[in-house]
């Protein structure tokens, strides 16, 4: 984010008004993408409804309008999740390279949003053929080949201490209140939590009921990355102080995508965008 910023102000200008239009940026080409791919993975009532929750959502709303990099990161999540999934569909040369330099900028970017490429890894075992597996291993040693190039040994032992529950720093051990308290910013509201995460669940269980396959990898991809990579992060914050709502931000697009798609699942399609509106 430092290196688009700087070329950023080098174009236009530092004040504060230019400086926070680039995380605006972010967002709003993240949203269209969230659309596209809900569109393209599910179907257009996901992607309407995605879309308004998306614009809903109150955090994604505070930090695209903050000069820091999780605008960025939603991005660049959505970016490789997209080329991930076009691997499975179509492989190509084009493809790996954007995929290994995409996952590079995200881990550069924010080193939690490694957690997108470590999920990417063991749904490739599960779903990929043979083929799909060699050109998925190519993106990887590209992005960890990166990684050795641009990460230098300060900043790995910067990453380490900066998390080290012995130092002193506003960082906290995670316990379930701040569960219940990241999920109520994600989910909108503390009453909405275990409402929409039932909903979640319902409509996950529904869609493997029906057994469209076509569907498995993509709804196991986003309940991945929307309910696993908080809980995980969550139990690692147990031992480690890393659990905080904006590390995590990267997940809301595809906890609000498992929400969209579980409500359009509801015949009458006039209620989940009614709904969806009322968010």
């Amino acid at each position: 984010m430092v290196v688009c910023l700087s070329v950023w102000i080098k174009v236009f200008n530092d004040s504060e008004y230019c400086v926070r239009l680039l995380s605006v940026i972010f967002s709003s080409v993240s949203a269209g993408i969230l659309f596209l791919f809900a569109n393209k993975h599910f179907n257009k009532i996901t992607a309407i409804i995605v879309s308004v929750l998306y614009l809903s959502s109150n955090i994604l709303f505070f930090y695209s309008h903050e000069a820091r990099a999780y605008s960025l990161v939603v991005l660049l999540t959505l970016l490789s999740s997209h080329i991930f999934l076009a691997i499975k569909e179509k492989t190509s040369i084009r493809n790996v390279i954007l995929l290994g330099l995409i996952n590079f900028l995200l881990i550069y970017t924010h080193y939690i949003a490694g957690i997108v490429l470590f999920f990417q890894f063991i749904l490739m075992l599960f779903y990929f053929d043979k083929e799909e597996k060699k050109h998925f291993s190519y993106s990887l040693v590209f992005t960890i080949a990166l990684v050795f190039l641009r990460f230098t040994k300060k900043q790995v032992f910067v990453i380490i201490g900066f998390n080290s529950s012995d130092s002193p720093f506003w960082l906290k051990m995670s316990d379930f209140n701040a569960l219940v308290d990241v999920l109520s910013k994600f989910l909108f509201s503390s009453v909405l939590v275990y409402p929409l995460i039932l909903l979640i669940i319902i409509g996950v269980i529904f869609s493997f009921a029906k057994k469209d396959k076509k569907k498995y990898l993509v709804l196991n991809y986003s309940f991945f990355l929307g309910m696993i990579a908080i809980l995980m992060v969550y139990f690692l914050g147990k031992t480690t102080p890393i659990f905080l709502d904006r590390y995590l931000i990267f997940s809301i697009p595809f906890l609000l995508l498992l929400i969209a798609y579980s409500l359009s699942l509801i015949k009458y399609k006039l209620i989940p965008i009614t709904i969806a509106v009322f968010f």
